[in-house]
C-alpha cells in the first residue's frame, strides 16, 4: 500500500457522511464508513501489523471551549507514518460527525451547548494531534490517544 493522502482521508469523510446522511448520534456509522472506505477503496490493509496503527476509536468533546464536562463522540484515527506529509509517530484524526454540535442543534435541545453555525464546521475535519488547535474541543484520556 502506497500512503494515503489527505485528499483521501478527505474523501472518506464525504462518502461515510453520504452513506450516513443523519449525523446526530450517529458519529460511531459515521467513522465505519471511513474505516471501510479506506479498506476497500484505497486499499488499506486489514491484516497484519498495520491494523494496531488506525482505527475507530471513542473520545469525548468538551461541552463548549471552557467546559469540563464532556459527551461521548467516536472518530477515525491512523498513525501519521500511513499518511502522506505526516510524521510517522503522530496520530492523524477524521471527525467526520463533528459539525452534529452546532446552534440548531441547541435550539431543538438536542445538546446543550454548540460550536458555532454548521455551515461555519467542518463536515470533515482532519486534526493534526500535535498541532492543531481544534484538539482542545476533544479530552483525550489518556496518552493512548495523544
Amino acid at each position: 500500500m502506497d500512503n494515503l493522502t489527505k485528499n483521501d482521508l478527505l474523501q472518506a469523510g464525504e462518502f461515510a457522511r453520504r452513506k450516513v446522511p443523519e449525523i446526530y448520534l450517529n458519529c460511531g456509522d459515521i467513522a465505519d464508513y471511513v474505516e471501510a472506505y479506506l479498506i476497500d477503496t484505497c486499499g488499506l490493509p486489514y491484516t497484519g501489523n498495520i491494523v494496531n496503527d488506525y482505527g475507530v476509536i471513542h473520545v469525548r468533546v468538551k461541552k463548549g471551549p471552557s467546559s469540563n464536562d464532556t459527551v461521548k463522540h467516536f472518530i477515525f484515527r491512523i498513525k501519521g507514518k500511513h499518511v502522506e506529509g505526516y510524521h510517522p509517530d503522530t496520530w492523524v484524526w477524521v471527525d467526520a460527525a463533528f459539525d452534529q454540535f452546532n446552534d440548531q442543534r441547541k435550539e431543538n435541545n438536542d445538546w446543550d451547548f454548540s460550536y458555532g453555525k454548521k455551515e461555519s464546521i467542518e463536515s470533515v475535519r482532519i486534526l493534526r494531534t500535535e498541532t492543531d488547535k481544534r484538539m482542545e474541543q476533544y479530552v483525550k484520556p489518556g496518552n493512548w490517544m495523544a
